[in-house]
């Protein structure tokens, strides 16, 4: 079974480029370490290659198990690991809906927006998946993208202007500092209109629509060299991905209820729309 490969082709230079929502912020890090200890884990599969995940399971004496279709993506965030020491890492290379080898064997698993990553008409065969891989009691604690049905269809040009006003760059800012402020803003543009241009039949993002969003503006409002540099760097960060899966609360939380008790919602309060990227807490239904 394919897994939708939107981080697969990225290199270390693209990963330094990502803020949250689109990689752990400082609060979610924070939750998912509580969780992750609170558990008493003896061993945990983390899917996909976070280093923010790694570090918390290093730091906790965890066994660590990785699995990702690709080697080169574990390699690359294995650049970006501050604690874990990849030779202490048991790494699996395989798809995700391949853990038939393993039922049974995991106290916990993670993984950080990785349900974007599966096919829609898979997402109920991956959740079962993942139960079946749990020990029983076991449990899953990831953070998940929640589609925010209120702007879709919303004029983009208004979204993108609110949040140039509501965020403008402060005077005599370090270089260090711009370089952070315009990620968070590029991050934030990005998140609001992947939700304004989901296709509600298929659950995906419009990338089409939302780059013609980018485009029209640059094109047709008088911008500063900051904000022109913004866009464009939106423009060239997201062209070589796919689009993501998009689903609402009601129907992600519908699709755990049928493997896993939900037994918390952890949301962040260190960034913009965090109430839209919880982190679940799943024990597995025995």
């Amino acid at each position: 079974m394919r897994i939708i490969r939107n981080w697969h082709t990225i290199n270390e230079e693209k990963w330094k480029m990502f803020r949250p929502p689109f990689r752990p912020s400082e609060d979610d890090i924070k939750n998912y370490f509580y969780y992750i200890k609170k558990s008493s884990s003896k061993n945990i599969l983390i899917l996909g290659a976070t280093p923010e995940l790694r570090d918390i399971t290093a730091e906790l004496k965890i066994k660590t198990f990785i699995m990702d279709y690709s080697v080169n993506m574990v390699l690359v965030m294995s650049r970006f690991l501050k604690i874990a020491n990849p030779k202490n890492e048991i790494w699996i290379r395989s798809n995700w809906f391949n853990g038939t080898s393993n039922i049974g064997h995991f106290d916990m698993a993670t993984g950080d927006l990785i349900l974007r990553n599966v096919p829609l008409h898979v997402q109920d065969r991956f959740m079962k998946t993942i139960s079946n891989m749990l020990i029983p009691n076991g449990c899953i604690v990831f953070r998940v993208h929640l589609l925010n049905k209120e702007i879709i269809e919303k004029d983009s040009t208004k979204i993108i202007k609110s949040i140039f006003k509501k965020n403008p760059v402060k005077k005599n800012i370090s270089n260090k500092d711009l370089f952070i402020y315009k990620r968070d803003i590029e991050d934030l543009i990005t998140s609001k209109l992947f939700d304004v241009n989901t296709n509600l039949k298929s659950k995906t993002t419009d990338k089409r629509r939302f780059f013609k969003n980018i485009r029209d503006y640059l094109k047709n409002n008088d911008l500063s060299e900051i904000q022109k540099s913004m866009l464009k760097n939106i423009l060239k960060k997201w062209r070589t991905s796919v689009s993501w899966i998009q689903r609402d609360e009601k129907e992600i939380e519908n699709l755990f209820k049928k493997y896993f008790i939900i037994e918390n919602k952890k949301i962040s309060d260190d960034y913009e729309d965090a109430s839209y990227y919880p982190i679940y807490i799943l024990k597995k239904k025995n």
